[in-house]
């Protein structure tokens, strides 16, 4: 970038590492830490944009995805050289969770909750639960939407799947 755009991005307060593609895992120890981050709050605020509906509670996206990954400390898994997995559990709400996988070029947001999806644009109450893939990029979600989906099975195996398109 030129420094003028550099400058500009900072007058307006807007980090250079929220325009990225994905956010880098790699020197992160646990889920607290990621949620702790400005960097990966911004640039989680930024994936999201202005999506909201009521999967925790009614509330914009990103926060309820923060939530779910703010609970007790879960440690990053590495799936491969570039590939990181961090989930964890809405504090008091252990049911409710969240996961943010990366690898070198591409990035899923989920969350595993009991609100989900209708037919009508809603959320409805789900005693089995769904697992929500939010994606910008379909080749990320074939990439990595694999991995997302061990995880669910291995807590919420009955949940139904919903992938939600984000937009450009």
């Amino acid at each position: 970038m030129t420094k003028s755009v550099w400058l500009l991005l900072i007058c307006l307060g807007i980090s250079p590492i929220a325009l990225a593609e994905r956010f880098d895992l790699s020197s992160y120890h646990n889920s607290n830490q990621l949620v702790w981050d400005n960097h990966f709050r911004q640039h989680t605020q930024t994936f999201f944009g202005n999506h909201q509906q009521q999967y925790f509670w009614k509330a914009p996206t990103h926060e309820q995805f923060l939530a779910g990954l703010g609970g007790p400390p879960h440690p990053l898994k590495s799936l491969d050289t570039h590939t990181y997995l961090a989930s964890a559990c809405r504090a008091h709400s252990c049911f409710e969770k969240s996961a943010y996988i990366s690898n070198a070029s591409q990035e899923l947001y989920a969350m595993l909750a009991y609100q989900c999806p209708g037919d009508d644009g809603h959320t409805d109450y789900r005693q089995a639960g769904c697992l929500l893939i939010f994606y910008r990029d379909p080749d990320a979600l074939a990439q990595l939407k694999a991995p997302l989906l061990r995880w669910q099975a291995s807590h919420a195996k009955d949940a139904s799947l919903h992938e939600i398109a984000l937009g450009e």
